[in-house]
This record gives structure tokens, sequence and C-alpha cells, in this order.
């Protein structure tokens, strides 16, 4: 019995504590404070990334070379070093958004994300969910789109990223020049179907 009792006991203190740990991470989460906090993190990131984004359009061609052949540690000690006006890391950064993913699509996302911190700051709900899908759809559309639109062209970078330019490789040499168009125009409708209400 005494030990029933004993084992019945601990379950009891068990379910306290992971109770006082549910509710302190609730409260901490609830926390203007940490709403504050979240959404000033959000938004210099924001800004970091917007600005080291604009900076790579100019400057991309430059810093790529130094970039491919050097680690961010090794490129900040380079004595050419990168001309993006975020140093090593913005250049990087911005090489992998712009260049190796979703082209200019990922303006989209850095909006989402000043978008969330903005919301954080002023304490206003959202429809979470809603948005991120919208922007994530929003995003990989305007990637494939703009992959198709530049992929005959002599541009120094994908304007659409190495997705939007792959993705449409692959439609342009399963499907041909018709069957691309074609997946370009559903994905547009797709997008307008989506924003219809918003609109």
């Amino acid at each position: 019995r005494k030990k029933r009792r004993q084992n019945g006991n601990k379950r009891r203190n068990k379910k306290k504590l992971e109770e006082k740990k549910r509710t302190g991470i609730i409260q901490f989460l609830s926390d203007r404070r940490t709403h504050y906090f979240l959404g000033i993190l959000l938004i210099s990131l924001t800004a970091y990334i917007a600005i080291t984004s604009i900076s790579h359009i100019k400057n991309g061609d430059i810093d790529q070379s130094i970039i491919l052949n050097n680690t961010i540690t090794n490129a900040a000690n380079n004595t050419n070093s990168t001309q993006n006006i975020g140093g090593p890391l913005g250049a990087f950064i911005s090489y992998l958004t712009l260049s190796q993913w979703l082209g200019f699509g990922a303006f989209v996302l850095t909006i989402y994300l000043g978008y969330i911190g903005y919301s954080l700051l002023r304490s206003k709900k959202i429809k979470f969910w809603s948005i991120t899908f919208k922007c994530l759809i929003l995003a990989i559309s305007t990637s494939i789109i703009l992959g198709f639109v530049t992929y005959n062209t002599n541009l120094p970078t994908y304007i659409g990223g190495q997705h939007g330019y792959f993705i449409n490789d692959l439609l342009i040499k399963t499907t041909g020049l018709f069957g691309a168009i074609i997946v370009n125009i559903i994905i547009v409708s797709l997008v307008a179907f989506i924003f219809i209400n918003d609109i």
C-alpha cells in the first residue's frame, strides 16, 4: 500500500511539474514583452535581408566569386572584401535567397517576416496559417513565373532563382514550350484564385 501511495504521489508531482512548465511557457509566449522583443527582432531581420538583397542586385556578380571560394570568416578577413552593404554575411544570405533559391520570390517571404514582426509589436491578431500559406504559394509561384519569363535571357543571375529556372527547364524539356506556358498560366490562375477575396 505504501509503495502504491508513493507511486501515486510521484505521478501527481510529475503532472504538477509538467503543468507548471506548460503554464510558464504559455505565460512567456503570451507576455507582451516577448511580443515586443520578437517583433523588433523580426523587423530588424527583415530590414537587414531587404537591404542586403537590394545590394546583391547591384553587386552580386562581384561578390559571387568571393562567396563561392571562401567561408564567411575567410571572406571577412579577405582584403578584397565583398561589396554588399551587409558585409560577407549579407552577401552570403542574399546569394542563397536570390540566386540559389527563389530569386525575387524571396522578397515575398521578406515582407512576410516584416508583417509578422509588425503584428507582434502591435499585438494584432492575424490569421497566421492563412497568411503563411498564401505567402509561400506567392513566393514559389513568383519564382516559377519569373523563371519562365527570363528563361532564354542572358542575365548574370536567375531572376526566379535556380528554383524557378530548373522547374521551367524541366517543364520545357518534358512538355515542350507550349506545356510550360500552360503550366505557368495555371499557376497564375491559382494565385489569382487564392487572392481574389483579398483584392
